[in-house]
């Protein structure tokens, strides 16, 4: 990791970290003062979503902020996919409310998310020139593994839920979830189909391919899949809590089973990467030993 180009990403993610926690108090979760444009359906989706932002991705940008002030090596690694997620709910938070009809206030509250946006996108940015490319070196068997396991999410996206929804869109059988907000569909379904899905699948490509860039980028497009993963699955469940129309407990266990399975490759990136540092650490120990017998016999390390 860089030291003096990117001192600013540590007060950054503090500050993302407390952007993210404000956005989430003044919600439909805690006070309400923020009124989204959105039907009851939505607004019970958003409150699952800002239970994952406020007891997940806010803590991890300030875990995030903690590491890249001791420069630790994991600082950078853990605020590139936290960044992306976080730029990808304030995106939703801007794009989807309908503004043609709805009662609501969100759009009051644009310097919110517009901090959101530009502080994420930022930290992403900087995130990908300091991470170090040692720290996010996949052997090749996790690598394929990796791989594998993004192209089968980015599969199971467009085949088994984009497909079918466009389809049904089509003949004017849309489900509940698309007529409760056509614009927050179609910002969802932008986000995922023009940016996040494309990335997974050219980093599962370019990993079964051992491309050099690709380790980073898998870091980056796991973390993000899997923090959208329990956004999805603390929806899904919050839907059912608040008994929405074709909200069953039967679906909340399929989305926390997909939930579970969009994770799974950033499982595999951490896990390689938390034993890499393990190693380094008992390296650097075994040295400090070794210079230490040598000190006392009056040798050369």
């Amino acid at each position: 990791m860089t030291t003096a180009a990117h001192r600013w990403l540590a007060p950054a993610a503090a500050v993302l970290a407390v952007d993210l926690a404000v956005v989430v108090l003044l919600g439909p979760l805690v006070t309400g003062v923020i009124d989204y444009r959105v039907t009851s359906l939505l607004r019970n989706q958003l409150i699952g979503s800002d239970i994952v932002t406020l007891g997940v991705i806010a803590p991890l940008a300030l875990a995030a902020a903690v590491l890249l002030r001791r420069r630790s090596p994991t600082g950078p690694l853990l605020a590139l996919p936290t960044a992306l997620a976080a730029w990808y709910f304030a995106a939703e938070l801007v794009l989807g409310p309908d503004r043609t009809g709805l009662p609501g206030n969100d759009e009051a509250f644009l310097p919110l998310f517009l901090g959101v946006l530009l502080l994420s996108g930022a930290i992403a940015l900087g995130a990908w020139q300091s991470v170090a490319a040692a720290s996010t070196q996949l052997r090749r068997s996790p690598g394929r593994w990796v791989g594998g396991l993004l192209l089968a999410v980015v599969t199971l996206f467009v085949v088994g839920r984009y497909l079918p929804a466009w389809l049904q869109i089509v003949r004017g059988t849309a489900s509940s979830d698309y007529t409760a907000g056509p614009g927050m569909w179609w910002t969802i379904a932008f986000q995922d189909l023009a940016l996040l899905l494309p990335a997974a699948a050219a980093t599962g490509v370019g990993l079964l391919r051992q491309a050099p860039w690709a380790d980073k980028a898998a870091f980056a497009v796991s973390g993000c899949l899997a923090l959208i993963g329990a956004a999805v699955t603390a929806m899904a469940w919050s839907m059912t809590v608040h008994d929405d129309a074709g909200a069953t407990t039967g679906t909340a266990m399929t989305m926390t089973a997909i939930g579970l399975g969009t994770a799974a490759p950033a499982v595999v990136c951490w896990t390689a990467h938390l034993r890499a540092q393990r190693q380094a650490a008992v390296g650097a120990a075994g040295d400090v030993q070794v210079e230490r017998r040598a000190a006392r016999h009056g040798q050369p390390a």
